[in-house]
């Protein structure tokens, strides 16, 4: 629930080589063969919390296979109203058919606040129905502790037009959480913009904020956009949060990069 789940990797299934087919390599030449798609976004940010400023960033990176399965790695830092905290995130995602899709993966850090350590874990599975995913995961870190279950859906309105809705629930543990949002993705003719919002409840390590040990309501508005420059996507992101009556104000910019990586073979 970090400002940054808005810039999610746009790392898509199958991966096929484009172009014409009309025109093939002459005989005997080597042919290269797509393997795999490798996405790498960058990401950094600014806070500012009641006074208080902070800033923080975070880079991904994802490796997807032809066949449609794929492996993701993260390592993000932050630090905020006299708090900061790192960790390391590992996972990926399984093809099960042409329709299913099984993600999982984990997060792994610590951090201080003034004198006092704490630890920091996440844990995560998801299965996937086309637009369609359903999520489960697991929080842990100092005194909090539980269970998250998370489904979304999303929905094209238009060629141009996308809606997702998302929901958090815990099931178990201390975590009392409870929020629903609505995000809309659209594509202009020369950049995409995202916008939308949510309301609920929930505990400040499951929205990557380190601060008080209680539940609070929380309402979220954001809006942002998406810019093409050379083969690579910038973003911004305007985010804001009322905690309870506290303001969260964040700005994050990110750019993402994308290549194949190819295999040369016989004709």
């Amino acid at each position: 629930m970090s400002p940054l789940w808005l810039l999610l990797l746009a790392v898509s299934g199958p991966v096929t080589a484009a172009g014409p087919a009309l025109a093939g390599p002459p005989a005997g030449e080597p042919v290269a063969e797509i393997t795999g798609t490798h996405v790498l976004v960058i990401t950094g940010q600014l806070d500012r919390l009641e006074g208080d400023r902070g800033s923080g960033g975070r880079v991904d990176y994802a490796y997807s296979l032809v066949d449609g399965n794929g492996v993701t790695l993260a390592a993000a830092g932050y630090e905020l109203a006299g708090s900061r905290w790192a960790y390391g995130e590992v996972g990926g995602w399984l093809a099960l058919g042409s329709r299913w899709v099984l993600s999982g993966g984990g997060s792994l850090g610590s951090g201080e606040r003034g004198r006092e350590s704490f630890g920091y874990e996440r844990y995560g599975l998801g299965l996937a129905l086309e637009a369609i995913e359903e999520r489960a995961g697991c929080v842990g870190g100092g005194s909090t502790r539980g269970s998250l279950l998370a489904p979304r859906a999303g929905a094209p309105l238009s060629p141009r037009l996308t809606v997702e809705v998302h929901r958090s629930e815990s099931l178990s543990g201390n975590l009392d959480s409870d929020f629903t949002g609505l995000r809309l993705d659209g594509a202009g003719s020369r950049f995409g913009w995202l916008a939308g919002g949510g309301a609920g409840r929930s505990r400040p390590e499951i929205l990557d904020l380190v601060g008080s040990a209680a539940s609070t309501d929380l309402r979220e508005i954001f809006a942002g956009v998406r810019v093409p420059v050379s083969g690579s996507q910038l973003v911004l992101v305007v985010d804001y949060l009322d905690l309870d009556g506290v303001d969260r104000l964040t700005v994050t910019l990110g750019v993402q990069l994308a290549f194949t990586s190819k295999r040369w073979g016989p004709p």
